[in-house]
């Protein structure tokens, strides 16, 4: 399920809730639901997700694992 996803690979990429809700202009509740399952973003809202991952996440971890 892609919601464990954006889990797994904000934990992979060193991003944290707080971060990932600053760089998307977001509340960081939103993300904390996305986390666990209680909501889901839109299709136009993952793309977002996934650049901001990029931007923010730990390089080395970027180098060895690209999205």
């Amino acid at each position: 399920m892609i919601i464990f996803r954006i889990a797994e690979i904000m934990t992979r990429y060193k991003v944290t809730v707080a971060d990932l809700a600053n760089e998307l202009e977001i509340q960081p509740n939103t993300v904390s639901q996305w986390r666990v399952g209680k909501s889901k973003p839109s299709i136009d809202k993952l793309n977002r997700i996934m650049n901001a991952i990029e931007d923010i996440g730990d390089s080395q971890q970027l180098e060895l694992f690209p999205l």
